[in-house]
């Protein structure tokens, strides 16, 4: 055997100039005796990047996609109603600019006058499929949450041009495949009122010979304007009808569904023939033209008195100026008025 040979064997057993390992080796055999620290690293190393974004980020994104979303009111209805319920109908349109398009879970949202922390009605949204224009119906009987609060409403529905209500709640939002995710509704919906009945009038005025229903001596029409979205089942409506302080009759609107726009309706009216003859004697009336008070005095839908529809219909006075002239032309008495008022 070589003697050189014999030398280079001795000094590597002696460890005296044994080579170094390159990184690769070094590293792959550090990766084979070391592989659960490896391992146990790189789970913890995700789950401190993905932990965060999923239950962090996710969440705050989803509640920011749902507070830059807006809800356009398209119509809505209170039919049926007695005093301690009535048939909810609504449609809207949710608004977003957002590219996520998340399902979102049916909740329970309550609809509130804004600054009030007391709902006056709690109904349920189904569930839907976000876009940058969803369409939502709701059709349900509800339960008021509280008579008083839906007082308020009916009182600022009727008298207001515009108006806003608060609509609230709490669901669930699931994206695609990440978890489902909590996120709270707080929308402002501004809608159109029905500001004060203003444009109501009395179109068509007769008197009839016989006694009418409601005990009616008089028949007509009424014109009532609604600007608003709103359908509403008011019943059979009654209302007092003044000249001055003078109480000259009462009015019955049966059966009364106000619609959207200009509808007309049909009405009946038990007028005081005295009290009218009387007003026709003064200098202000004489022409037959009467500046007509018409104060409503109560909703009754089904034999029930509607207490919240009552009170907001109580708030509201109409004016408005009739011509009885024709009547009591048609009727005979053309004669009470004088010739210089035709």
């Amino acid at each position: 055997m070589d003697k050189n040979q014999d030398t280079t064997r001795q000094e590597f057993a002696d460890g005296a100039d044994v080579p170094k390992q390159s990184f690769p080796a070094r590293l792959r055999r550090s990766c084979v005796r070391f592989w659960w620290l490896y391992f146990f690293s790189f789970v913890a190393l995700v789950l401190v990047i993905v932990l965060p974004i999923v239950y962090v980020g996710y969440p705050t994104l989803a509640q920011k996609t749902i507070n830059r979303s807006a809800i356009t009111l398209n119509s809505y209805a209170i039919r049926h109603p007695t005093p301690s319920s009535f048939d909810l109908g609504i449609d809207y349109t949710i608004l977003s600019n957002s590219s996520n398009h998340a399902n979102l879970d049916s909740y329970n949202a309550s609809l509130y006058l804004p600054a009030s922390e007391n709902s006056f009605v709690t109904f349920e949204v189904p569930a839907v499929k976000s876009g940058k224009a969803t369409d939502v119906s709701i059709d349900q009987n509800v339960t008021i949450d509280l008579p008083e609060e839906l007082v308020k409403f009916c009182m600022i529905a009727l008298e207001s041009d515009t108006y806003d209500l608060n609509v609230r709640g709490r669901g669930g939002l699931k994206l695609g495949s990440l978890p489902r995710t909590s996120v709270k509704y707080n929308k402002t919906v501004q809608s159109k009122g029905l500001n004060k009945l203003k444009g109501f009038n009395i179109t068509r005025f007769s008197l009839l010979q016989d006694t009418g229903p409601f005990n009616a001596n008089a028949e007509g029409q009424v014109m009532i304007p609604n600007p608003s979205e709103i359908t509403l089942d008011a019943g059979n409506v009654t209302a007092t009808m003044r000249v001055a302080d003078t109480l000259i009759g009462n009015v019955t609107l049966p059966d009364l569904t106000l619609k959207p726009g200009n509808e007309t309706y049909t009405m009946y009216a038990t007028t005081n023939q005295t009290a009218v003859g009387g007003l026709l004697q003064q200098s202000a009336y004489r022409c037959g033209v009467l500046p007509l008070d018409v104060t409503p005095d109560q909703s009754v839908y089904d034999g029930q008195m509607i207490p919240y529809l009552t009170t907001a219909l109580r708030a509201a006075t109409l004016r408005v100026d009739l011509d009885v002239g024709p009547a009591l032309a048609e009727a005979g008495f053309g004669a009470l008025i004088p010739d210089d008022c035709r």
